[in-house]
């Protein structure tokens, strides 16, 4: 989380596959305030869990979301930094409205 003024403004985190534990992480709920958006925060979240995990031995990152249009700004964010697309499940969350699951691959090199 980061703060500010005794305010949380950004939150992340990840974590373990449970069913496929073997460097496969899923990134959890990434959150930061509208009004402190586009100041590198969020890269900051991302650059610091995948460098965390690349030192676990960490070889994949998945997140999902939702397809709704309120998400088009996450995803693009998301994308933009190297995540691609790995599938969907329709009508998850309801009818017309599919879970998005992104990947990326974060193994050393």
């Amino acid at each position: 989380a980061v703060t500010t003024k005794n305010q949380v403004i950004g939150v992340s985190g990840y974590f373990t596959d449970t069913k496929e534990p073997n460097g496969i992480y899923w990134l959890a709920w990434t959150y930061v305030l509208p009004s402190y958006r586009r100041y590198g925060i969020g890269n900051s979240f991302i650059r610091t869990i995948e460098r965390e995990l690349r030192s676990r031995g960490g070889r994949k990152l998945y997140l999902n979301t939702s397809s709704h249009g309120i998400y088009r700004g996450a995803i693009r964010f998301y994308l933009d930094r190297g995540f691609k697309w790995e599938g969907y499940l329709r009508d998850y969350y309801r009818k017309g409205e599919d879970q998005m699951i992104l990947g990326k691959n974060i193994a050393k090199r």
